[in-house]
């Protein structure tokens, strides 16, 4: 079997890329008769054609859908601001104990300081 010169797989390249070409532009123009509603009624989404009442409907759900995320996050918030309250609270009555206990500490630590210079000075 003879060896192609490059000028024979050029052309052969030249000849598949033409007959791709032709494929593609062939149904290009069957795609244009297949049927599909009128332009005027529709709205294309993701590909699929939807009439301007389906379209309605669809918007229709998504302000009822997008309605009760709103509503979700106002009570998630309301939750949240709840609980941060709760946590500061509990934080400054921690907070309130651990005082009380330094200054108990602080008050035996005086007394004692007193009692050792009583004890020292006899």
């Amino acid at each position: 079997m003879p060896t192609p010169t490059p000028a024979e797989l050029a052309a052969w390249i030249v000849s598949f890329v033409a007959v791709l070409i032709a494929v593609n532009q062939a149904l290009k123009f069957f795609d244009r008769f297949k049927e599909s509603p009128p332009p005027r009624d529709t709205y294309q989404v993701k590909g699929d054609y939807v009439t301007q009442r389906e379209f309605k409907e669809l918007r229709d759900q998504v302000d009822g859908l997008s309605g009760e995320l709103r509503e979700s996050i106002a009570d998630v918030r309301r939750e949240m601001k709840h609980d941060a309250e709760v946590n500061q609270a509990a934080a400054e009555a921690r907070a309130q104990n651990m005082h009380k206990r330094v200054d108990d500490v602080l008050a035996a630590v005086s007394e004692l300081r007193g009692f050792v210079s009583k004890a020292l000075r006899r």
